[in-house]
């Protein structure tokens, strides 16, 4: 009867030990189980602080890319800048005005000016750009009278005496007495000397109107010249205006040709 007692407890004490085991065992899969789930979102958690990571290192780059767009526009700016300081306005106030190369006065149309005087011409002359009858500029000359406006005009080559030159203005009356402008010219040798005496054209086809006229005449070289003073004058005593554009002195053709 013990014996039997005995193996009673011994049944009963094995099968404990294997649900003991078995309790053991869903435990530690369990304590698995819940290790997995809460290392998961902590992976997530890490991913996304990656992924976080990651698209502020892209917008870094974004910004850096249009930072320098924005250098570039800059720079293409400043270029447009310079490129519209051309110097095309100072080309419009002389283009197609310069003097005739057979022309032997410097500045004929007052297109050049130092402040207030005219470029190679002396006496009473303001600079007027009102109504010019050549390109943008005109002369206006007053004279409280027997006035004159001057030029020194150097040939190229000594002329000699009998040669012929054709001289020609532009003239408009503005006030004072009505008589037309004068060519007086003075001839020098090379040493300076004077060569003859004082050769005088009036100008053509004036009329004290207000309007434009362009006219002159012819000299002789009274001897062999290396040079000539150029006087345009007022004839009378009384006050007079003229504006003048436009003067040449050339050569004539010895054939009479133009």
């Amino acid at each position: 009867m013990r014996w039997a007692w005995a193996s009673a407890l011994l049944l009963w004490v094995g099968c404990r030990g294997e649900q003991v085991e078995a309790t053991t065992g869903d435990a530690a899969v369990q304590d698995v189980d819940a290790a997995v789930d809460d290392a998961a979102p902590e992976a997530e958690a890490s991913s996304a602080d990656a992924a976080a990571d990651a698209g502020a290192d892209t917008s870094t780059a974004d910004t850096s890319i249009a930072d320098t767009s924005t250098a570039d526009s800059s720079t293409a700016d400043t270029s447009t800048a310079d490129t519209s300081t051309a110097d095309t306005s100072s080309d419009a106030d002389t283009g197609g005005c310069t003097d005739a190369p057979d022309n032997l006065v410097s500045n004929a149309s007052f297109e050049a000016w130092s402040g207030a005087s005219a470029v190679s011409w002396l006496g009473p002359i303001t600079r007027t750009t009102i109504g010019p009858y050549h390109c943008a500029s005109a002369a206006r000359f007053v004279s409280e009278g027997y006035g004159d406006v001057r030029q020194e005009v150097v040939f190229p080559a000594p002329l000699a005496g009998g040669t012929e030159l054709e001289m020609t203005m532009a003239a408009r009356w503005v006030s004072g007495v009505s008589r037309a402008p004068a060519f007086n010219l003075y001839f020098y040798d090379s040493a300076g000397a004077p060569v003859g005496a004082l050769v005088a054209v009036p100008m053509t086809g004036f009329k004290a109107d207000g309007n434009w006229y362009e006219g002159g005449g012819r000299a002789t070289v009274p001897g062999l010249a290396a040079k000539a003073f150029l006087h345009l004058v007022s004839e009378r005593p009384e006050p007079q205006t003229f504006e003048i554009d436009k003067i040449t002195v050339r050569v004539a053709p010895k054939d009479g040709g133009s």
